[in-house]
């Protein structure tokens, strides 16, 4: 639970005190151009962009957009960023215009725009132990987060009959996950048993506010809503 409250102080006082953090991060990217082993702690260079051999973004917006990143030191920094979620990659903007890649252990969060997201350790569709990155939709007791991935969906295209999509697609995929405390991440499949057998030991009281809210499980707000009546009861 500290670790979220110490999320939101830093990130309110970036926004109170932003421009005096700004020497902060020119100083880390100078470090890195004068101290080639300095980014290879902290950042790498990224992959790039792969061959544009299918449709669909590698990225959740293409976009560098104004970040705040929170180090483990406690320190944050102001960058341009984006979340190329092909590589489940935080990039930042380097001073020759170059992407870099952050190593996910070597932040605490990343927040862009009204977006966080935090690297957490967890267990993959394939049953992997990895780290990557889920954006933090509800933080508390019980916390909600969301976790995105790209899937290739291959050309269905019969050139005999010539039908179908001659093209592939890179779709984007939501799954939400929940953790208490600081535990690790668990599966959060949206159906009502599974939502309430998540929420274990006040699911009477979620069943009755969902009822009478009348709030859908598949839908991203009145999910949250959910998790925000768990957390203040």
């Amino acid at each position: 639970m500290r670790r979220f409250v110490v999320f939101g102080m830093a990130f309110c006082f970036f926004q109170l005190n932003g421009i005096a953090q700004l020497d902060s991060l020119d100083h880390i990217v100078r470090r890195g151009l004068n101290y080639p082993n300095y980014f290879a702690e902290d950042t790498y260079v990224s992959r790039g962009a792969v061959p544009r051999a299918v449709e669909g973004s590698l990225f959740l917006d293409e976009r560098w957009q104004d970040a705040h990143i929170l180090t483990p030191d406690g320190k944050v920094v102001q960058a341009r960023a984006r979340y190329r979620v092909y590589d489940d990659e935080m990039q930042i903007l380097g001073p020759d215009k170059q992407a870099m890649g952050l190593y996910p252990a070597k932040v605490r969060a990343v927040a862009i725009g009204q977006q966080v997201f935090i690297p957490l350790q967890f267990r993959n569709p394939e049953g992997k132990n990895t780290v990557g990155y889920f954006q933090l939709l509800m933080e508390g007791e019980m916390s909600l987060l969301l976790r995105r991935s790209t899937e290739l969906v291959k050309s269905d295209y019969n050139p005999a009959l010539d039908v179908g999509d001659r093209n592939d697609h890179l779709e984007l995929r939501e799954t939400y996950y929940y953790r208490r405390d600081d535990g690790t991440p668990q599966l959060l499949r949206q159906s009502k048993g599974s939502i309430l057998k998540a929420l274990g030991r006040r699911k009477k009281a979620v069943s009755e506010y969902a009822k009478a809210n009348q709030l859908n499980p598949r839908k991203q707000e009145d999910l949250i809503d959910v998790f925000r009546f768990y957390n203040r009861e």
